[in-house]
């Protein structure tokens, strides 16, 4: 005939299955797909879970289920309340099926995230919840079957960690009655949340929705016109035939960032945060010879002795005591957080933290030197949903009629970009002002640009995470009342294999410092060392310490 039809010989579809399970602990997973996590117990607990499985909490932030993060420093702090020495980092491949982003207090998902269709709820870095002030990354997955445990990350000993691994061979080579546990056998792959078997459409057949390809039975009865391929999640399928029912793949988008965080923006943190991420690159100068020691009395209670012999100020002896939570990412309100530091002159540094609720804070902070008060701090912190207020009032004399106020104030305009602003205030009794400094943060991928400016002068920072290993971080700092100006550039080089960090800094005064930080497996030791040398003033410190505990 003139207008000659073609037939296809079949239809179906062709998949494209990724495997890849890399992913940094500050990237968003992706669902359908299996990932790297970690997650710290007790070594007993840790045997346990290598032979039977994990098994589901009652409860928890985000409700029922197991947590778990890809960033191993989450995992290294739990138990909370367990010692060094009774503390393993299991590594493990979690399925993580569906995943439901939780980035906000009181999110209206966050312990029913389930009962809508999701199989692990996910909670980024830094998003500002009070919930988590670490600000690390974490993970909960509902069904303890998504996860497998591969290898021991950390272990308080070589002996023990060996224990375990061989645990896991033989959980490993366990025999399977007629085929491999966890491989289907259709498409002869790893079992994962994104596999579905189901008849076919056309033909009948029972299927999976991994197979490379599929032949359907019913190809000659009906010429089909060729479509172009369409995606569906990691599933590449021909367009449903007219008049039939349609495919019984999810069609899931890829949502925009707008989209996962369900229309609302994240919240700002605080103002004195905005900075920290560079801050935290810079290494801490050190002089002298410092050793110290900490002790965990229970899971509430913490203390600290530090000795440091000085070669340009009086040698001195430190005391420290802490009263925290149990769990630091709780949500309880009632317990508060107590700290406080006297030193061998008599000095006195106390910190009391209150959680008034999940969105107020109190805080209150006392100084004395030698007897005498120096600084009684008050201040109130309300956190919104995309917005942070603060009030702070400092030495406040009636007496002397003079008092020292700061109000801050930060608004995220778009999952980038916060704007904000502080505003001080002294009175005295030969003074009277106050300055008004604008402040804005705008976020990449893996990069945060910081500003403040104002009458007293301007501060700007750049943060750069190149890596997992090696981060950056560039200050500018202007000062209108010492009319100086200072540029520094930092930066930090992770070696996890050496169980070593290094910090480096150079400025425009023209000092040059370094840390090294080694950590002493298996003892609970770190050992640090430090120079920094000053060309200018022709100067130059070195320090020595043991961090104990």
């Amino acid at each position: 005939t003139k207008n000659k039809m073609s037939f296809i010989t079949f239809y179906g579809w062709e998949v494209e299955y990724d495997e890849e399970r890399c992913l940094s602990a500050d990237q968003e997973p992706k669902s359908g797909r299996s990932y790297t996590m970690y997650h710290g117990t007790k070594v007993q607990t840790a045997r346990l879970i290598i032979q039977n499985g994990f098994q589901q909490s009652s409860d928890g932030m985000l409700g029922p289920g197991v947590y778990v993060s890809r960033n191993q420093k989450k995992a290294e702090r739990y138990p909370i309340n367990s010692h060094f020495t009774n503390k393993v980092v299991l590594k493990l491949s979690v399925n993580c099926g569906k995943i439901k982003r939780i980035d906000t207090d009181n999110h209206p998902m966050q312990k029913t995230w389930h009962n809508h269709g999701f199989d692990t709820a996910w909670v980024p870095p830094n998003c500002g919840m009070l919930a988590v002030p670490s600000g690390l990354e974490e993970d909960c997955v509902w069904d303890p079957k998504r996860i497998k445990v591969i290898d021991v990350a950390l272990a308080p000993s070589t002996a023990i960690q060996a224990e375990l691994q061989q645990l896991i061979r033989q959980s490993q080579m366990a025999p399977a009655a007629t085929t491999s546990p966890g491989v289907c056998q259709l498409c002869k792959r790893k079992l994962c949340p994104a596999h579905s078997t189901q008849p076919c459409w056309g033909c009948g057949e029972t299927i999976c929705t991994l197979m490379n390809k599929h032949k359907c039975a019913r190809w000659g009865w009906k010429h089909l016109t060729f479509g172009s391929l369409v995606p569906m999640g990691s599933v590449l399928a021909l367009p449903s035939r007219p008049g039939r029912q349609n495919s019984p793949f999810p069609h899931d988008r890829p949502f925009s960032r707008w989209d996962r965080r369900d229309g609302r923006l994240p919240n700002p943190g605080s103002f004195d945060g905005l900075h920290r991420n560079c801050k935290d690159v810079f290494p801490q100068q050190i002089e002298g010879v410092k050793m110290v020691i900490n002790k965990t009395l229970s899971s509430f209670f913490k203390v600290s002795h530090t000795f440091h012999l000085s070669a340009v100020a009086p040698s001195s002896y430190r005391f420290h005591v802490e009263h925290l939570q149990s769990d630091p990412d709780s949500k309880e309100t009632s317990s508060p957080m107590l700290i406080g530091e006297m030193d061998s002159s008599g000095s006195l540094n106390a910190h009391s933290l209150f959680h008034l609720s999940e969105r107020i804070r109190a805080k209150a902070v006392f100084q004395t030197q030698q007897s005498q008060f120096v600084t009684w701090q008050f201040e109130a912190e309300y956190r919104g949903r995309d917005f942070t207020a603060a009030f702070t009032m400092a030495n406040p004399d009636i007496f002397r009629e003079s008092v020292i106020m700061v109000a801050h104030f930060l608004q995220s305009v778009s999952p980038q970009l916060v704007l904000g602003g502080e505003l001080v205030y002294h009175r005295g009794r030969a003074e009277e002002g106050g300055i008004l400094t604008l402040a804005g943060q705008y976020s990449g991928p893996n990069w945060v640009a910081t500003l403040n400016a104002g009458k007293g002068g301007a501060h700007a920072s750049y943060y750069h995470r190149a890596n997992k290993q090696i981060q950056v971080g560039v200050e500018f700092e202007a000062s209108t009342r010492t009319q100086e100006t200072t540029f520094s550039f930092g930066y930090q080089m992770e070696l996890p294999e050496a169980n070593m960090v290094f910090k480096g800094m150079l400025d425009s005064r023209c000092i040059i410092g370094g840390v090294l930080e080694k950590r002493l497996c298996p003892l609970p030791a770190t050992l640090i060392m430090g120079a920094f040398v000053n060309h200018k003033g022709d100067k130059v410190q070195v320090g020595l310490g043991v961090n104990v505990g």
